[in-house]
């Protein structure tokens, strides 16, 4: 799991190299956003988990 995470980031980082500040922008805003909607989709599950809805 933790090459993996190397790997992807490795690749973030590289792709970053090429791409013109918008699209840096625009790329981490995206990731950013799934990041926190799987974060939300952890608590949602937890939540219905133990009822607290």
């Amino acid at each position: 799991m933790g090459h993996f995470l190397l790997n992807h980031f490795r690749h973030v980082h590289e792709k970053s190299e090429h791409m013109d500040d918008f699209e840096n922008f625009l790329y981490i805003l995206t990731y950013i956003l799934f990041v926190c909607l799987f974060i939300r989709s952890l608590v949602a599950l937890y939540m219905g988990r133990w009822n607290l809805f």
